[in-house]
């Protein structure tokens, strides 16, 4: 991840092209965030993509007025019963296997056995601040 003074993709240093657009400017506001509260900023980005594709969707099919109650179920719906796990499972695999080089069957058992407790974590905090999984899975060794 960039660092919110350093370059980051399409802004780097020296170019003196981008550094005053918007578009830099907003990238550069949205990594501080992103480096403080990363699952809260993670969860509305989603929630903000999510809004935005499925309002372009009824759009291009057609509607005259935007149907917020469907905006609304929809990205919570699919974030925290469908996006949400998956992204906590994989993270949960790849911290065991390749952060920490344990062997697979090991993570496998681990997984098991915290699984379930962080994903009740997301879903309860869901929206306030949160320790990241990472920290979670940290200090839950085994």
């Amino acid at each position: 991840m960039a660092a919110a003074g350093g370059a980051g993709r399409g802004g780097g240093k020296g170019g003196g092209k981008g550094e005053g657009s918007l578009a830099y400017r907003a990238w550069r506001l949205y990594l501080l965030p992103l480096q403080q509260h990363p699952l809260r900023t993670k969860m509305i980005t989603a929630g903000c993509l999510a809004g935005v594709s499925d309002s372009v969707a009824q759009k291009l099919s057609g509607y005259q007025k935007i149907e917020k109650r469907r905006l609304f179920l929809k990205m919570v719906l699919l974030e925290q019963v469908t996006s949400s796990p998956w992204n906590n499972l994989l993270f949960l695999f790849y911290y065991g296997y390749v952060v920490e080089r344990r062997p697979l069957k090991e993570v496998t058992i681990r997984v098991k056995k915290q699984y379930p407790s962080v994903q009740l974590s997301a879903w309860m905090s869901a929206g306030r601040d949160t320790v990241p999984v990472s920290t979670v899975v940290a200090g839950n060794q085994t």
